[in-house]
């Protein structure tokens, strides 16, 4: 399951990228329904409900966020769980440009069906239709000085247009170019 992230504005100059308001509330209340359905079954857990518990408690504690700040000139990424999430600080001087990158999941790498960049493997133009099992998608991609590369979200082709607009308001923000498949050509 996907779950897009959201982009936000709490202030003028600060954006924050990150998973939707009723992420967290649906996956309490789906572990209180959890913990109220072992309960009302009595007895010990099995392993299967000991391991749907231990789930959804992971998911409540789970976090993802790139909170883009203008006036610190920063760009600092938290994922991973909300106590002991992993932090990346990347200041706007280390920062090339952010990329959106087309991508097809379904083929064999090295099979002789590579992916296409172009509208077509999008299933969004004219073209050689593509097959039932590869799954367009887009990704959005920060590449800094020095080569590396961070994955900020990958959406599925349909969604592209929401993602351009959140990646255009964050390239604007930090000052920086975005690269997207129309510029490709």
């Amino acid at each position: 399951m996907r779950i897009a992230l959201v982009l936000r504005a709490p202030a003028p100059g600060l954006l924050v990228f990150t998973l939707p308001p009723w992420y967290r509330p649906v996956m309490g209340a789906l572990l209180a329904l959890l913990v109220a359905a072992l309960a009302v079954a009595g007895g010990r857990p099995g392993i299967p409900g000991v391991s749907a518990l231990g789930v959804a408690a992971l998911a409540v504690l789970y976090e993802e966020r790139w909170t883009i700040d203008a006036r610190r000139g920063r760009i600092v990424h938290r994922q991973g769980l909300v106590l002991a999430a992993r932090r990346r600080t990347l200041a706007f001087g280390a920062i090339e440009r952010w990329r959106i990158v087309p991508l097809v999941q379904g083929g064999l790498p090295g099979g002789g069906e590579a992916p296409p960049p172009d509208p077509a493997a999008l299933g969004e133009g004219p073209g050689p239709a593509r097959r039932r099992h590869q799954k367009p998608f887009l990704d959005l991609v920060l590449d800094c000085r020095g080569g590396a590369q961070y994955l900020v979200e990958r959406v599925p082709a349909r969604h592209g247009g929401r993602l351009a607009q959140a990646a255009a308001r964050m390239a604007g923000l930090c000052g920086k170019p975005l690269v997207s498949p129309a510029d490709f050509g």
